[in-house]
């Protein structure tokens, strides 16, 4: 039982990774086109550091946060939004597969339907929003004076915290997305999911209203994606933020499967 999931897992690891080079591929197989996109979003992250730097040039700190404490959490947030759009960047297209009968061939094909409209096609350029991401990350701590050890024995747990929020963060995209299978047509979903994604990128304790921050924090989880691996480094280790995270990416991950499954039994084809 445990060999024949792990080779099925094996199998769509093979064939995720396999999507994902020829995606790659092709998209910098236009290289000017490619490196403008590449200098087009890590301006953009310029300027949200910019943005943060011009906020705490007025004041000392925010809700408790200081200047490099809040650059720990728009780090993530470029880290988290980075490998969504590098991995998985195209899910807004499962409208137009839904619209012009594009899915009813993925839906024939001896492979998870959700894996192929997932990953189809990805943004490589936001592997500079990664990158951006990290280096961003590093500037902070090396300026919040932490001992090594310290920065070592975190930086395990941070990147666990990362993957969760990367998890987190497809399954609201995908929870979303999954609504173009009952409207005409859903460009406006993408609107919305940047829009609530990017909140991520201020610390949710600027919010002071306790409804809000409960919202922000388990219904949408935007606390998980950034503020929560931030305080890693901020406040140090805390396995009840460790537990949180693993149950609400794998609650999340879960509803938004079974929500996909759903749509799909409801889903007529083009042909009625």
């Amino acid at each position: 039982m445990k060999a024949s999931a792990f080779r099925k897992f094996w199998h769509y690891f093979k064939v995720f990774f396999v999507i994902k080079k020829l995606g790659f591929t092709g998209r910098a197989s236009y290289r000017l086109n490619f490196l403008l996109l590449i200098f087009a979003v890590s301006f953009q992250m310029i300027l949200s550091v910019i943005f943060v730097r011009t906020v705490f040039s007025f004041v000392k700190e925010i809700a408790g946060w200081s200047y490099f404490e809040s650059l720990l959490v728009l780090a993530s947030y470029m880290i988290v939004e980075g490998a969504v759009w590098m991995l998985f960047g195209q899910m807004g297209a499962i409208k137009d597969l839904i619209r012009r009968g594009g899915l009813d061939s993925l839906l024939i094909k001896p492979v998870d339907a959700q894996l192929l409209v997932s990953a189809w096609r990805g943004d490589l350029e936001d592997v500079s929003r990664v990158f951006s991401g990290l280096a961003v990350l590093i500037y902070a701590i090396s300026n919040l004076n932490l001992p090594l050890e310290f920065i070592l024995f975190n930086s395990v747990f941070y990147f666990l915290f990362i993957l969760n929020a990367v998890a987190i963060a497809y399954s609201f995209a995908l929870f979303l997305q999954t609504m173009s299978f009952w409207l005409i047509k859903g460009h406006s979903l993408t609107m919305i999911q940047d829009s609530i994604l990017s909140v991520s990128k201020f610390p949710t304790d600027i919010f002071f209203n306790k409804i809000v921050r409960f919202v922000f924090t388990f219904a949408v989880p935007i606390a998980f994606i950034s503020t929560v691996p931030a305080k890693i480094f901020s406040e140090g280790f805390n396995f009840i933020f460790l537990l949180e995270s693993f149950a609400v990416a794998g609650l999340f991950f879960w509803l938004s499967r079974k929500f996909w499954l759903f749509a799909l039994r409801k889903y007529q084809s083009v042909g009625g």
